[in-house]
């Protein structure tokens, strides 16, 4: 039977350093896995309920291997999934026979790429040059790789005994996507991150936690048909049980029925200021020019770049007026007002020098020639290019950062197998005012999963989903959308 988020656990084993293992699939209350475009590796914890002292028979230290097999319903594909326990915590006795604790678990290539160290030079775009260190350096599997071209493709990195998670870090955050057309939407916006990318495989022999060299442009062009209610379902036994697993993850399906929800935020203009979401400037300073160059960015001109998948800003940026309003008992219906003229401000993308950033260009760094490089239109035959500043990419950067956080939504769903962060799914959440048009067109859209937590229960063989959405902007223009209907008459 194959019920709302119904799931199987076929192993949760733990082998220690001495090859004896043991599963633990019987006292395991709660599997924890957890995703998100922020981390470079899958992560998570079993929660143990021992009544076999389990921890000193298997002489556990940390340093575990932990099995997982788990599939969706009864015939769903079977996910296998090898992590690394790292810590044993909330060691808690329950009464004279059992104990709690919980088994922190990690990707093992965590520990790989910790431990291994890159001592060379490489030339080529960034993307080649993350390939590899990961292929050559990490001995990661081809398969397990997704990685995104960059531009240009005459960079040169020195890496001086770099971790390759340094590596990884650097190179994410200095590199520009080449993207699909000639203009990208953001610049400087690629992600680095591990998934269990459950959603783009379909064969059991298949490896699971594929990593992803990913830019933000590429994620929002990712939409997905998967489609989540909060409407209430219907709950008649035909749907309780109903056995058609094809039927359950599509729109309308029992495992697309949003559980829970809340908003984390809906805009934080403080931090928007603070952070340059409105605006920004760069200043770069050419070493061997003595020049300077300026860079500026904006949220008006970023949204009138084509590749979003909100068509309007999340905020109004054509002023920032400030209004003192009457007094009033009423409780809906028309409020006079008078605006401040004196606290009334231009657009907050105005401000661009309240964010100032500053850099330095060493140009011709890794040129022997004796003229100047045109970096503007260097390919892979010209000399190398070095870290360079040459437009407002780092400015973008630091908004997308702010835009994941801007407006952003937990929602619970029930489990399923086709579902992986840095991918777009639409949200329907309806309004709480009762009217003929019970949509609410500012929450309900696509959004973008930033994280995933997975909560498997392997005694009940169901589970659930957490995931972190954001919205990137309106779909609507605010300046014309009519939300406010006429006030109630005073009886």
């Amino acid at each position: 039977m194959n019920v709302q988020g119904s799931l199987q656990v076929l192993d949760c084993t733990i082998t220690n350093q001495f090859n004896e293992s043991v599963n633990l699939v019987l006292v395991s209350e709660m599997i924890e896995i957890y995703e998100s475009i922020h981390e470079k590796f899958l992560s998570g914890q079993v929660s143990v309920r021992d009544g076999l002292e389990l921890l000193k028979k298997y002489k556990l230290t940390g340093q575990e291997s932990l099995t997982l097999r788990f599939r969706q319903g009864e015939n769903g594909k079977i996910i296998t999934k090898i992590f690394k326990v790292y810590s044993i915590t909330d060691i808690s006795p329950e009464n004279d026979n059992f104990k709690t604790y919980s088994l922190q678990f990690v990707d093992p290539y965590f520990f790989i790429f910790e431990r291994t160290v890159v001592d060379r030079v490489f030339r080529g775009s960034m993307a080649s040059m993350l390939e590899k260190v990961l292929i050559e350096d990490s001995k990661v599997n081809k398969n397990l790789l997704y990685v995104e071209e960059t531009v240009p493709p005459n960079k040169q990195l020195i890496c001086p005994k770099w971790r390759v998670s340094s590596v990884i870090d650097y190179i994410t955050k200095n590199s520009s996507p080449k993207g699909k057309t000639e203009n990208t939407t953001y610049d400087d916006s690629m992600f680095f991150y591990q998934s269990l990318s459950l959603s783009t495989i379909t064969g059991e022999s298949e490896p699971y936690g594929k990593f992803y060299f990913k830019s933000f442009d590429t994620m929002l062009s990712d939409i997905t048909e998967h489609k989540f209610n909060y409407y209430p379902m219907v709950t008649d036994r035909t749907f309780l049980e109903e056995d058609n697993e094809e039927e359950q993850n599509k729109p309308g399906g029992k495992n697309s029925q949003i559980l829970d929800y809340a908003v984390i935020e809906k805009n934080n203009s403080v931090r928007a200021q603070k952070l340059g979401f409105f605006s920004s400037k760069l200043f770069n300073f050419d070493l061997l020019r003595g020049v300077f160059e300026t860079y500026d960015y904006s949220l008006n001109d970023l949204f009138k770049k084509n590749g979003h998948l909100s068509k309007f800003a999340p905020y109004y940026v054509e002023h920032d007026k400030t209004f003192e309003a009457e007094t009033s008992d009423r409780v809906g219906g028309e409020i006079k007002s008078k605006e401040l003229e004196e606290l009334t401000m231009e657009s907050p993308d105005k401000y661009s020098e309240s964010n100032l950033y500053y850099s330095c260009n060493s140009t011709n760094m890794f040129s022997n020639q004796n003229e100047i490089l045109d970096y503007t239109q260097t390919t892979t035959k010209d000399a190398p290019v070095g870290p360079e500043s040459r437009s407002s990419g780092m400015l973008e950067r630091n908004a997308i950062l702010t835009l994941i956080k801007n407006n952003s939504m937990n929602i619970k769903v029930p489990f399923r197998d086709d579902l992986k962060v840095g991918e777009v799914v639409n949200v329907n959440i309806p309004s709480t005012e009762f009217s003929e048009d019970m949509s609410n067109k500012i929450d309900t859209g696509f959004y973008l999963i930033i994280s995933m937590k997975y909560q498997i229960s392997p005694i009940s063989d169901k589970g659930l989903i957490s995931l972190e959405l954001m919205k990137e902007g309106l779909d609507v223009d605010i300046s014309t959308y009519k939300t406010i209907h006429s006030a109630p008459k005073e009886e």
